[in-house]
């Protein structure tokens, strides 16, 4: 029957049309009516419907597309964390800056510019100077502008009677450099750290422990790895002679860390405990919250004791309920004088000069978190500090008007202080060198002289970084030498600096030797430093915060005068 069907098509297009499209093209037979009158015709149409394979992937296809759409969904997904990552970093930058010009504000109002009210670590006493009551040996008990005041009048009394040359020398500015230091660090926060309280009476350690000294020291010094590796190489120039180390442990370090006085804590000198330096170092403003477990009720904010001892009396009766913050934002100010005549008016007419003021913003600042009161805790805040505040020879490779490079060479363990023990801490001070963060580079400045010391100290921000996976030699270029120590060649983004690349006899770049000024700098590195605010101002004002107790040395008494 089918044969015939077939065997009658084009005879008859009226009736059996269906069939022949069914043959010759299943899509044309979709497009064409089948003829009503050859019901046959739209059965067989209907079967060769039914048995003819459709169209479809398989499964090899499948699994091909999947392999696909999941590299694709990958690398999309991989996108968030690098732009969450960059998000962050942007808001840390954001709200440093903003942090550090309102912080330096505060400073002001406060009066932490005041030099009236900075402690400073009293060593074993300062030559030619009576000790005030109530200042202890190896404690941050000393007023750093009364007793450099009594200094500066020992030398205008002794000046006639000491006799040798070499002895006024020694007594004139020099020495006052060495015992005073030339550049200012204020950071209640790094102070308290390692500031030993005694546990019973809260009040700071005074005649120190042995044991104790060394690291107590430590927060004395910016940055403090460098009370433990004098950062001098040798040949070095001679104009560092005024902070060269002539017996003590680096007390001649120019860059001192100071704190400030306890408010109320009258008739004692107590520098800030960690409650309160935490409360004026640190910000507020990123609240602490508490999130419910469920979606449908609100977040908590958390509130606490505020911990400040506002009397001194060694309980905390007088605390009070406060808003809990996280802390991650905290800050310290570096005071730079820019002649010498700035460093010593700072006991007595600061008001009249100029000074580079900075402050300078950390995010999750690694820091010991209280007052040490036992052994451990004291060593273990003065190694946490050590890690994290570094130090590493300075070479300048250019210059310009907005930074240039300098060449960092790690100093070896032992060595550059003329110790047989290792002092320097064993990871490597780059470990915390990252790009976008701030350090400070400093040196004295190419007009010192032992007798007019100077020091710069400015800070800049890390653009870019070379020899992390090749070793660099000493003129900053990759070496295969194993025995060349460890160095980076570093980009830096700040103001100008005085210094100029060193030449040999010939014209041509010298960055091997020492006796160079430009090749005698250094490099501090602290861990964190995401923002730095600075400006050049005369240090004054007046308020209720920034007269402390006596004024800019109108008051404070200048005590007797050294005999010598």
């Amino acid at each position: 029957m089918f044969r015939n069907t077939h065997a009658s098509v084009g005879k008859n297009q009226g009736q059996d049309c269906g069939v022949e499209r069914a043959w010759t093209s299943l899509s044309e037979t979709r497009a064409l009516p089948i003829c009503a009158a050859s019901p046959r015709a739209h059965t067989a149409y209907m079967r060769l419907e039914e048995t003819r394979p459709r169209g479809g992937i398989s499964l090899t296809e499948v699994l091909i597309a999947m392999g696909i759409l999941t590299v694709g969904l990958l690398g999309v997904a991989s996108v968030f964390p690098v732009g969450s990552y960059y998000m962050q970093q942007g808001d840390i930058a954001e709200r440093g800056s903003a942090i550090g010009q309102a912080a330096f504000n505060d400073a002001l109002a406060r009066g932490a510019l005041n030099p009236e009210n900075w402690l400073i670590w009293q060593d074993t006493g300062v030559v030619g100077v009576a000790t005030p009551p109530g200042v202890s040996n190896n404690t941050f008990t000393r007023p750093f502008a009364q007793m450099l005041r009594q200094q500066k009048a020992y030398h205008a009394s002794a000046a006639n009677a000491i006799g040798p040359a070499s002895d006024l020398q020694k007594k004139t500015a020099g020495e006052t450099a060495g015992e005073f230091g030339s550049v200012f660090i204020i950071d209640p926060l790094g102070v308290a750290s390692v500031a030993m309280l005694d546990d019973s009476t809260r009040q700071h350690v005074g005649g120190t422990p042995a044991w104790a000294r060394i690291d107590m020291r430590s927060g004395g010094v910016f940055p403090a790895s460098s009370l433990l590796s004098l950062a001098l190489p040798s040949p070095y120039s001679s104009a560092w002679w005024p902070w060269v180390e002539t017996g003590t442990i680096n007390s001649r370090w120019p860059i001192r860390r100071v704190s400030l006085k306890q408010p109320f804590a009258l008739g004692i000198s107590k520098p800030l405990d960690a409650e309160l330096a935490q409360r004026q170092f640190a910000s507020i403003d990123d609240l602490s919250i508490d999130l419910p477990p469920t979606q449908d009720k609100p977040s908590i904010l958390r509130w606490g004791i505020a911990g400040t001892d506002l009397n001194g009396d060694g309980n905390n009766k007088n605390d009070v309920l406060t808003r809990q913050s996280r802390g991650d934002y905290s800050w310290m100010i570096a005071v730079s004088p820019t002649t010498t005549a700035a460093r010593d008016a700072l006991a007595t007419n600061p008001s009249n000069y100029s000074y580079e003021v900075s402050t300078v913003v950390f995010h999750k600042r690694p820091l010991g978190g209280a007052n040490p009161t036992s052994q451990a805790d004291l060593k273990s805040n003065a190694e946490l500090l050590q890690q994290n505040e570094r130090g590493a020879r300075a070479s300048i490779v250019s210059t310009g008007l907005n930074g240039g490079e300098v060449l960092l060479t790690r100093f070896k363990p032992g060595t550059e202080s003329g110790s047989t023990a290792p002092y320097e801490p064993d990871s490597s001070p780059f470990d915390i060198l990252k790009t976008g963060q701030w350090i400070m580079l400093c040196g004295p400045h190419p007009n010192s002289t032992d007798t007019q010391p100077m020091m710069t100290a400015r800070w800049y921000r890390v653009l870019a970084i070379e020899g992390k996976d090749i070793k660099l030699d000493a003129s900053g270029n990759p070496t295969f030498n194993t025995t060349d120590p460890e160095r980076r060649l570093v980009s830096l983004r700040g103001p100008e600096w005085p210094w100029l690349p060193a030449t040999d006899a010939s014209g041509n770049t010298d960055l091997a030797n020492n006796v160079h000024l430009s090749n005698s700098l250094y490099a501090c590195i602290p861990a964190g430093a995401v923002a730095v605010h600075s400006k050049t101002i005369h240090l004054g004002g007046n308020s209720v915060w920034s007269g402390g107790e006596s004024g800019f040395g109108t008051a404070a008494p200048v005590g007797p005068l050294y005999t010598p």
